[in-house]
């Protein structure tokens, strides 16, 4: 709802003559990325597509349109990073990680990473960074806009916003669909071992289908600007076909996901030097799982999966003088589970699990003359989890009831130096702690079996950063150390059956270089360049110490070179990855190589926009029959080819 800079600076939204200070402080981390929609409209087709271009960030994703996407940063587990839209965790207490294929692009006006330190309101959660999504644009003149993609193997895409700002209240409304019948080829080869049996198939029962609405309103209660209120609703559907590489052509059921979210928020300045800002969220997510031909023995349900979330949280600021502030946060929510097999016999109770949260925060934050700013933080969760103790699967058994209790302290500063107009340091530190997921503790399934003596894990991490600009020249480079204690990793202990257990020790560490070079009007080179180095020491189990943090490729590059001739652009795009080791021993490897892409767009009186992509037009597909990780199990689309219409009154 509000406007923020690119470095997070004090917020301050405009309605026509109104004026609205928020309560946000800034990241001082230089490792900090936001990327604005004028950046990526109409050219990338998803969330994760987009992510993927930031240093620092791995995407894991598994097919094609709509297909499961989750992320790392700097060598974090996925469900360590903490996804917010619109101030709302998308992360769920049962699982852990966010599927990123499931956020529409179209309607976000802005994603920020914070790789390190993040704001007072997005902590206490995460223990391996954040990704703040922003819907809608920001408040100025009204806007009407429209925007329709169609490409290879059946992809569709279209969405529209509608932004009317008045004097005292704004609207805005935004709708999104999506489709893909994500039939590509892949090759099939039943025995990798031997040679000459492989052939050509396409990928059935893949199809992807999505629609999402966001409303959302603010309301200015006096003249000045001081006091607001607004409110979010949101609603997302989508349908995804099974495909399974084991049983090709014979594949059948579907996974269906469907989710309502409100939002309600005060925010206010009640004196020159106090303001408050709160908050009331709530989310119900449903997922129904159908597949009546089993690909295993006990694979064959229909079940349906709900996940309940409630939070309410306060956030007030007392400004002391000029040069020092303090922040402080408190919050409690409701995370839950409920499973239900439909296809069951009636009777016995099902199975669900509950997760209580009460966390709070305090931080300072100090300036001086704006050369020197800095911060520390303190902050704590105490969580409740209960579970009664009914299986996730039938004909597994039951287990008994359980209730557990614990408190995760974590902690934050960072220190920003402008020591010229083009050169600045940042030195930052963080420490936070991850609590093992409901399903991680409690879930026992065909596949899996929850461990209640999980560890929780905790991260520290310190980054150096230098950021400078000469001329049409800008670089940044940042350098960091991490360290993961009792790392949380699915261990096969038999054939299709898997338990979480803690394997001690990640060590990481790491450099990152961001380069951007417009030595022209109509030329621009970027450059982001990742290098992470993670091992993992483990005495408990001799199969993964010394081995590399698995799935995590050590180098990764993408470059950019952008031609604007009057109303017409193009560029090509380049992402190297190295090779990366999994497997159950952690010493096979994949080698991805390349992957390249062109891009040309033409503006029609700077208000309409037709763009062309062509993605990975060297046709790689980074898959094995051979992959022990879930995702890989999946056949990646390779060449995709896109045509996009914009248009914006």
């Amino acid at each position: 709802m509000n406007d923020t800079n690119a470095q997070g600076e004090q917020e301050i939204a405009q309605l026509d003559t109104v004026h609205v200070v928020a309560l946000r402080g800034k990241s001082y981390s230089l490792s900090t990325k936001s990327i604005v929609s004028g950046e990526f409209s109409g050219r990338y087709p998803d969330a994760a597509s987009l992510l993927q271009t930031v240093s620092g960030v791995t995407i894991y994703k598994t097919g094609g349109l709509g297909a499961y996407s989750d992320m790392s940063i700097r060598g974090s587990g996925s469900n360590q990073v903490q996804v917010y839209l619109d101030g709302m965790p998308l992360n769920t207490a049962a699982g852990g990680a966010v599927d990123l294929s499931k956020i529409p692009l179209n309607m976000l006006s802005k994603i920020t990473v914070y790789k390190s330190t993040s704001p007072l309101e997005l902590s206490g959660r995460n223990a391996g960074g954040v990704v703040e999504l922003v819907s809608g644009p920001g408040y100025g003149r009204k806007t009407v806009s429209a925007i329709a993609e169609a490409g290879s193997y059946g992809y569709l895409k279209g969405g529209a916003l509608v932004h009317n700002p008045s004097p005292r209240v704004l609207h805005r409304l935004s709708v999104d669909y999506a489709h893909s019948d994500n039939d590509y080829p892949y090759i099939y080869d039943p025995t990798p071992s031997e040679a000459g049996d492989e052939e050509e198939k396409l990928v059935d029962n893949h199809a992807f289908t999505s629609l999402d609405a966001v409303y959302s309103a603010c309301l200015g209660l006096d003249s000045a600007g001081r006091h607001r209120l607004s409110g979010q609703m949101s609603l997302h559907n989508s349908r995804q076909g099974l495909f399974n590489y084991a049983v090709p052509d014979s594949n059948d059921g579907y996974s269906r996901d469907r989710t309502t979210a409100l939002q309600g928020k005060y925010s206010g300045m009640v004196s020159p030097r106090y303001g408050v800002d709160v908050a009331i969220s709530a989310r119900v997510k449903e997922n129904l799982f159908q597949r009546k031909m089993p690909y295993y023995i006990g694979n064959a349900r229909k079940r349906r999966t709900i996940y309940p979330f409630m939070e309410g949280m306060l956030v007030g600021k007392r400004i002391f003088c000029e040069c020092f502030l303090v922040r402080g946060v408190a919050g409690g929510s409701y995370d839950g589970y409920f499973e239900k097999d439909l296809w069951a016999a009636p009777g016995g109770e099902e199975p669900y699990a509950h997760r209580f949260t009460v966390r709070g925060g305090i931080e300072g934050e100090f300036t001086v003359r704006d050369i020197v700013r800095a911060r520390v933080r303190a902050g704590g969760v105490y969580e409740i989890d209960s579970t009664n103790g009914d299986s996730f699967h039938d004909g597994m058994g039951s287990r008994p009831a359980q209730s557990d209790r614990a408190t995760y302290p974590s902690g934050q500063g960072e220190i920003r130096v402008q020591a010229l107009p083009k050169l600045a340091m940042s030195l930052a530190g963080t420490y936070g702690n991850r609590s093992p997921s409901l399903h991680e503790k409690f879930a026992r399934s065909d596949k899996s079996f929850g461990n209640e003596n999980l560890l929780p894990e905790s991260r520290s991490e310190v980054e150096l950063g230098v950021e400078f600009s000469i001329g049409a020249l800008s670089s940044l480079i940042t350098g960091y150390v991490n360290q993961t204690g009792d790392k949380i990793k699915w261990i096969s202990v038999s054939q299709n059956m898997f338990v979480p257990q803690n394997i001690e020790t990640v060590h990481g560490k790491g450099l990152e270089w961001d380069l951007r070079l417009g030595p022209a009007p109509w030329l621009l080179v970027s450059n982001s360049l990742t290098y992470m180095h993670n091992i993992i020491g483990s005495e408990k189990n001799s199969d993964w110490d010394g081995n590399y943090e698995p799935l995590l490729p050590q180098f990764k590059e993408r470059n950019e070179i952008r031609l604007t001739f009057s109303r017409i652009t193009i560029g090509h795009t380049l992402l190297y990855s190295s090779r990366y080791y999994r497997g159950p021993h952690n010493r096979q490897y994949i080698d991805p190589g390349f992957e390249c892409g062109i891009y040309a767009q033409l503006s029609i009186a700077k208000k309409i926009w037709i763009t062309y992509r062509l993605d990975n037009y060297l046709n790689t597909i980074d898959f094995t029959a051979e992959g022990y990780e879930p995702f890989e199990r999946l056949p990646k689309p390779g060449r995709m080819h896109y045509l996009v219409l914009q248009i914006t009154v």
